[in-house]
């Protein structure tokens, strides 16, 4: 089925006529079951921007979930959907199935312990080579926010977000439990307070030297496992996404732990 078209743009201050906002909100929706989807493939956002009726009002909930698309590629989102514009394209511009793909494996290998604050760490895979390791939090796998635990396993759609004071471009996951809201990252970052439920990259791992006390970056954090060389490693996947086109790109966490 093709795309329906706006004949005007949506969103704040725009003129917001009632068939395309119910074309936008049919756009912004989605539900476990696919109900109210459009037929033409996966959506960039799975059931996390908008979830109130299709009635074509535009209201506070419709301008919020637009602003939500729009940070990964703006600095300053303004609520506004045009045709044919960048935000309309990528809304409505279906993602590749997970076949068609390129793969980025993320292979957890250590439990984390949250009693005794340690992370969980792993490795990544593309390309056929494990091209670096991964530091994220603790267990249990959640789908909650706001825990500071490891999401759950499974495929993640991927995409750029801005982050931080500079604004620096890093990827962002999602899928249907882990929606854009949570905005998990992948960014740079060496312990495991670096992250909140992030994960973390880096080209070396680090563990404790018992006749030292200190790690294998000769910093006296007694107990914490770590990465190393994080911006190096980031350097590489971002020029790996960069050169595939990141939304052509799924991430996907296996866990097989280590006795």
């Amino acid at each position: 089925m093709t795309v329906e078209r706006l004949t005007a743009p949506v969103g704040l201050g725009a003129p917001n006529l009632v068939e395309d906002v119910k074309i936008v909100q049919k756009w912004l929706q989605c539900t476990e079951n696919g109900n109210n989807l459009p037929a033409t493939g996966e959506l960039w956002y799975e059931g996390s921007l908008y979830t109130n009726p299709v009635n074509g009002i535009c209201d506070a909930a419709v301008i919020q979930a637009i602003k939500e698309i729009q940070k990964s590629f703006m600095n300053n989102p303004d609520g506004v959907i045009s045709p044919g514009g960048k935000t309309w394209q990528e809304l409505t511009n279906p993602r590749p199935s997970y076949y068609d793909s390129a793969i980025i494996q993320v292979v957890r290998k250590k439990q984390g312990s949250p009693t005794e604050n340690v992370p969980t760490m792993g490795e990544l895979w593309f390309s056929g080579t494990r091209q670096m390791y991964t530091l994220e939090c603790s267990g249990p796998s959640t789908e909650s926010p706001n825990l500071r635990r490891r999401i759950l396993p499974g495929v993640y759609n991927l995409d750029w977000y801005h982050y931080g004071r500079q604004n620096e471009k890093v990827p962002i996951l999602t899928n249907k439990k882990v929606p854009y809201s949570r905005k998990i990252l992948i960014h740079i970052g060496n312990y495991h307070e670096n992250t909140e439920g992030c994960l973390l990259v880096g080209r070396t791992i680090g563990g404790i030297d018992r006749r030292t006390g200190r790690d294998n970056f000769g910093l006296p954090r007694t107990g914490k496992n770590t990465v190393g060389d994080s911006r190096g490693a980031f350097i590489v996947l971002k020029q790996f996404l960069q050169e595939k086109g990141i939304r052509r790109v799924k991430l996907e966490i296996i866990e097989r732990y280590q006795s």
